[in-house]
């Protein structure tokens, strides 16, 4: 497969020829790149992480019933993360999403018992920690990556600099496509 080759050498210098005069995009997208793939192995791990916890306590019953639910659980935000690595910075208004999800069970842990319920939620956290530090410490994680999550949102969506990188990121990205379809 000599032509795959030639073909994928083509299409790199001419991608490095055309990102040649806007190194901070080339740069840019290097560093999202890495970065979603980064929360994209977390997610996994903290995904396996839970369904290794669930496995555990039911004594070993359910696997597939635990991988399915895993599956439905890691797929969305999957999704929205690798949505989010086009070069369309507008796109990358899903990752606010999870964030969404975390502020609406906040605001009805507060409308159900108010102060009370945070100070409980809390105070479950501080025991359940004492008791069961792998699981506590699972959750505290899970909480951190929806964290990640939105400042990477708002990291590509809310400062005008990245929205201009990523506008350029686009345009160049598609003179590239055009090229390589012309050629093949």
């Amino acid at each position: 497969m000599n032509n795959a080759k030639e073909i994928k050498a083509s299409y790199q210098a001419y991608r490095d020829s055309v990102y040649a005069a806007f190194p901070q995009v080339k740069q840019f997208e290097e560093k999202k790149k890495r970065w979603l793939t980064f929360l994209i192995f977390y997610l996994i791990f903290i995904c396996l992480a839970k369904a290794g916890m669930y496995f555990s306590l039911t004594g070993g019953n359910s696997l597939i019933f635990i991988l399915v639910g895993v599956l439905i659980g890691i797929a969305p935000n999957i999704i929205f993360l690798l949505a989010a690595m086009t070069p369309k910075w507008k796109v990358s208004i899903v990752l606010y999403l999870p964030a969404a999800q975390f502020l609406i069970k906040i605001s009805q842990a507060l409308s159900r018992g108010g102060a009370d319920e945070i100070t409980m939620f809390f105070n479950a956290y501080i025991h359940g920690f004492t008791e069961y530090p792998l699981i506590v410490g699972v959750d505290v994680l899970s909480w951190l990556l929806v964290l990640l999550i939105t400042v990477t949102a708002v990291w590509l969506t809310a400062i005008p600099r990245n929205r201009e990188l990523a506008d350029l990121s686009e345009e160049l990205s598609e003179k590239v496509k055009k090229h390589m379809t012309s050629f093949m």
